[in-house]
């Protein structure tokens, strides 16, 4: 397997290289998929989480906003390992193992995934909802019982129900609906299918 230095693979990132990205998938996957296995996930969750990854990576890069103060490997590590918390704590996780000591000293924090750019255009939308869609929306994404809700907002199940479906169908519309989204899409798939290549 032909090595690449550091500076090459992130110029390969930035140029969507295809044989820097199976290198990188060949190199960092491992490590990526212990972490997410070993943390209540599993293979595609571990894929999905390296994909973001990449991309955060590639949109640093191309934004000039990258600057390494540790190993590629261990940034990415850091990255993917605050994606995957993320992850967690929306899915109600706490539990979370780091096995290896070089990788307990990982300092990459919240701020690095920032520009995540799927999360904030999600953040973006929900944001212009209505109190009431947003609150509706809020309950149910935290798994809370239909009647609970009803309950809550003073409303009737099926009221609840039928204002569940249609703020979110305008929410993801509208997120559908946003240039932006069109652009990320099209940059995961890249991805994707570069490093499945």
């Amino acid at each position: 397997m032909v090595k690449f230095s550091e500076k090459e693979l992130l110029e390969g990132i930035k140029n969507s290289d295809n044989n820097v990205l199976r290198y990188m998938y060949t190199l960092y996957f491992p490590m990526i998929r212990k972490l997410v296995i070993n943390n209540s996930g599993n293979i595609i969750d571990a894929e999905d989480v390296f994909q973001d990854a990449v991309v955060i990576i590639y949109e640093k890069l191309l934004n000039d906003m990258l600057t390494l103060t540790c190993t590629l490997k261990t940034y990415m590590y850091g990255v993917c390992r605050n994606l995957w918390l993320q992850q967690l704590t929306k899915r109600k996780r706490t539990n979370f193992i780091d096995e290896d000591e070089i990788e307990k000293a990982i300092t990459v924090t919240n701020d690095e995934i920032q520009d995540f750019n799927e999360e904030k255009l999600f953040q973006l939308h929900y944001s212009r909802l209505n109190p009431t869609c947003k609150e509706i929306l809020e309950l149910y994404f935290n798994k809370v019982p239909y009647k609970e809700i009803a309950v809550k907002l003073s409303l009737t199940v099926s009221n609840v129900k039928t204002s569940k479906f249609r703020c979110k169908e305008m929410l993801f519309r509208n997120i559908k609906n946003d240039p932006r989204y069109g652009v990320l899409q099209k940059q995961r798939k890249q991805v994707k299918q570069l490093i499945r290549v």
